[in-house]
């Protein structure tokens, strides 16, 4: 897949029980395709190429191609440029579902739904100090020092481990157990065993 159809899918999957993707700040985006890539350990070729910068992770590569996508009317923009909320027509919808066919692993798919779900839930506080929790590395050109893991509001608790490759795995792993189990398809125990 290349790196555009990475982004088609964060911003507008939708699973056959879900809801329509609901629209996404900058912030989410950018932090959602960068846990993207590195929980999914998606190929170089496939991902963005990101960088620590003021409130960690960014990629100009993303910026570009969100404007891009709205220019040719695939994407509907809300607000201005730094508040700008983004959210995809009826046929960009349609495009992620085809894009989805071709080849995306259904547990990629199911994390996507997380990170959206989560990015979505979670105040611009939270995002940063989840992240730096679990990426410190993303925070060394922050402009918000305070949110890094030994800062005076680091993240505590959940939210510490919240962002973690192993926490999101586990999330889209019940997402798409509960999903099996409502359309009948479980393993029992002694399946998983043998």
């Amino acid at each position: 897949m290349a790196r555009i159809d990475w982004l088609t899918l964060f911003l507008a999957y939708s699973s056959p029980d879900g809801d329509p993707p609901e629209p996404l700040d900058r912030l989410a985006i950018q932090k959602g395709l960068y846990l993207l890539r590195e929980v999914a350990q998606l190929p170089t070729e496939e991902a963005y190429d990101f960088a620590p910068y003021r409130y960690g992770t960014y990629s100009v590569d993303v910026l570009d191609d969100l404007e891009t996508l709205v220019a040719t009317g695939q994407l509907g923009q809300k607000g201005i440029r730094g508040t700008a909320r983004y959210f995809p027509t009826v046929a960009f919808i349609g495009r992620a579902a085809v894009v989805a066919e071709r080849g995306a692993p259904p547990e990629t798919l199911a994390l996507i739904e997380v990170l959206r779900a989560l990015l979505r839930d979670l105040s611009f506080d939270q995002t940063l100090a989840a992240m730096y929790a679990a990426y410190p590395e993303t925070g060394e050109r922050t402009e918000r020092p305070d949110y890094l893991p030994c800062g005076t509001r680091a993240a505590t608790g959940d939210l510490a481990t919240l962002f973690t490759p192993e926490s999101l795995r586990s999330r889209a792993e019940v997402l798409l157990n509960r999903r099996a189990i409502a359309a009948g398809h479980f393993r029992t125990l002694d399946q998983l065993a043998g």
